[in-house]
């Protein structure tokens, strides 16, 4: 069925609602997590060169930010025998999902919804809309205070960590 589940992380933890569920598909599919992180590029004038604040370090260090993010993700999901890899990807998040979604047209894509709607969509953009309109892999899209977690994942020990970072 399915060999990997992409999960799409923002670093909030509306985002992070979404990898027990992830986690507990990959248990029982023995599929592998993969998560992603993308982050906008930075204007060129962004530079400070005067305090020494150069492009290339800035997105050095955000880079660096976002993969340190993903491995405390990753470090609990392989502690529980899931194989989970991490990619940090300097891009457009929607656009990054989808192009990396169709690399593996059997992946799930696996992630949270921040619940706007209306207007405030329309203004903001909803990455999870687009990536709804865009891709053909199959998503697993969970809403804002989703579901409880089932009694049979409570002792996961996952599902535990996770929810002790709440």
């Amino acid at each position: 069925m399915y060999q990997r589940i992409l999960v799409p992380l923002d670093g909030s933890q509306l985002a992070e609602q979404v990898v027990p569920y992830a986690a507990g598909l990959a248990r029982g599919l023995s599929a592998e997590v993969h998560l992603l992180r993308t982050f906008e590029s930075l204007p060129a004038d962004l530079s400070d060169t005067l305090h020494g604040l150069y492009r290339d370090s800035l997105l050095a260090m955000d880079r660096s930010a976002a993969q340190d993010y993903l491995e405390g993700i990753a470090a609990p999901l392989r502690e529980a025998g899931i194989v989970a890899a991490s990619e940090v990807a300097e891009a457009s998040a929607a656009e990054r999902i989808v192009k990396r979604a169709e690399e593996d047209p059997s992946a799930l894509v696996a992630m949270s919804s921040h619940g706007r709607s209306g207007l405030g969509r329309w203004l903001l953009g909803g990455v999870t809309d687009k990536v709804l309109r865009a891709t053909r892999n199959p998503l697993l899209i969970v809403p804002p205070a989703a579901l409880p977690v089932p009694d049979e994942a409570r002792d996961d020990p996952v599902v535990s960590l996770l929810q002790g970072l709440e």
